[in-house]
């Protein structure tokens, strides 16, 4: 009886395998469902002095920009599912919010959205 209790798990296993079923254990690495880049509408220059928040429903996140000059970008929604409005604000442009970013579940970890945001200087 003991026998047949751990050779069920393991059929079962290799079973899943054979039918083509991803069976490999998820990374412990922490992946951002947002990638976001900010250049200027005018230059096409990237401006990494931004602040970019990320809203769903009650929740609000500041994006965390990585690299102070470019090439520059800023993520957030560590492995956090949801559709989200982004406002993007920096000094001397005018404010743009996006909305409608869904960042899906993609099992291990969520399946990161990457996208350009395009500021206009303000006048």
């Amino acid at each position: 009886m003991k026998n047949t209790r751990l050779l069920l798990p393991l059929l079962a296993l290799f079973g899943l395998a054979a039918c083509g079923i991803e069976t490999e254990a998820c990374s412990t690495e922490l992946r951002f469902g947002l990638n976001v880049t900010v250049v200027d509408d005018t230059s096409g220059a990237e401006i990494c002095d931004a602040t970019v928040v990320a809203r769903e429903g009650s929740y609000s996140e500041t994006l965390m920009v990585l690299g102070s000059t470019a090439p520059c970008t800023y993520v957030g929604a560590g492995e956090r599912a949801g559709e989200y409005e982004i406002e993007v604000t920096a000094n001397g442009y005018v404010t743009e919010t996006v909305n409608d970013i869904e960042v899906e579940d993609g099992g291990c970890h969520v399946e990161q959205e990457a996208f350009e945001v395009r500021l206009s200087p303000s006048t």
